[in-house]
Order: structure tokens, then C-alpha cells, then sequence
């Protein structure tokens, strides 16, 4: 879930409560406390739609340029600049490892000879 979505109906929320409670705690009438707090709701309903939009906005101008910045390259890419050497080709297959001494690819099991 987008949690940017969620902005609006907790402002909403949290705008309906508040006016809810201050009727209660004043002791105004139920009609009158509900009335304000279903007017706060909508409200605060707007005010949240309209920052769930601006937040939404910087969060996608900053992935835009993060992305720009870093660029997914796929596995292997090499800067143009960069010389390949083959230790490094060797080094990136796998093929460099406890068995690089006594040859690459070799098994000991295979090459010994049988009688």
C-alpha cells in the first residue's frame, strides 16, 4: 500500500476527533458538536488531499533524480574507460577459487589416470 494514500483520511480523522472532543469537554449540544465535526472532517478531508499531493510530488522529483544520479546497470557492465583484463572475467564467472592452482575447470578425480 502507498502509505502517501493514507494522508487524507488520518487528517480527516484526526480533524473529526478533535472537534468531536472539544464539543464534549465545552458541553454543547449533540446536534451542534457533530455538525462542526463532520464540517472538520470534510475539511480536513480537502486539506489532506492537498498534501497527500504536494508530498506525493517531492517523492517523485526525488526518485526521478536519484535515479538519474544512479542508474541501474546490468551485471557485467564495464565504464567505457576500463580495461577488462581476463582475471577479471575469470574472477566474475566463478572460475577463480580453490581450484585455480591446479588448473582451471580441473577435477583431480578426472585427470588422474585410471589402472
Amino acid at each position: 500500500m502507498d502509505p502517501i494514500r493514507a494522508i487524507a483520511p488520518i487528517l480527516a480523522l484526526a480533524s473529526f476527533a478533535l472537534v468531536a472532543a472539544r464539543g464534549l469537554l465545552m458541553q454543547s449540544g449533540a446536534a451542534n458538536t457533530l455538525k462542526d465535526a463532520l464540517i472538520a472532517m470534510f475539511l480536513g478531508l480537502i486539506a489532506g488531499t492537498i498534501c497527500a499531493a504536494i508530498v506525493r510530488s517531492v517523492v517523485d522529483e526525488h526518485n526521478k533524480e536519484y535515479a538519474r544520479a544512479n542508474p541501474v546497470r546490468p551485471i557485467g557492465w564495464v565504464e567505457p574507460d576500463q580495461q577488462i583484463t581476463e582475471a577479471d572475467v575469470m574472477e566474475q564467472s566463478g572460475l577463480v577459487g580453490a581450484g585455480a592452482s591446479s588448473g582451471v575447470g580441473a577435477n583431480p578425480s578426472t585427470t588422474s589416470k585410471k589402472m
